[in-house]
């Protein structure tokens, strides 16, 4: 079995992921805290890299990217993207309702 270019260690209270990359090592701090959860997600996020390394996706410039603050913000973002075109369809719907009801009004004075 060939040996894993990703380990997990335990820092402090939190966990960090500690991979080479291109004759380099590096290290992310995730900011998990060391429990159960923390531990799942740090495996969770050192497969992701090691898999992303693994197939060439990796690009350490967007290393932020595998941070689970990161993740957070990426979801509320999408969750926020949603709400507004939600909003913009329902207005759409409003002014379309209002036009047929004016426009039904103008056909009937004539």
């Amino acid at each position: 079995m060939a040996k894993s270019i990703v380990s997990i260690e335990v820092r402090g209270k939190s966990y960090d992921v500690r991979f080479s990359y291109a004759g380099l090592q590096h290290r992310l701090g995730l900011g998990l805290p060391n429990s159960s959860l923390g531990k799942l997600k740090a495996v969770e996020i050192a497969s992701q890299i090691e898999k992303d390394i693994l197939l060439g996706d990796f690009d350490i410039k967007e290393l932020h990217t595998y941070k689970p603050s990161y993740q957070e913000k990426l979801k509320a973002q999408k969750a926020t993207e949603g709400q507004l075109i939600i909003i913009l369809v329902w207005r759409r719907y409003l002014s379309e309702k209002l036009s047929k009801k004016r426009h039904a009004r103008d056909i009937m004075r004539w």
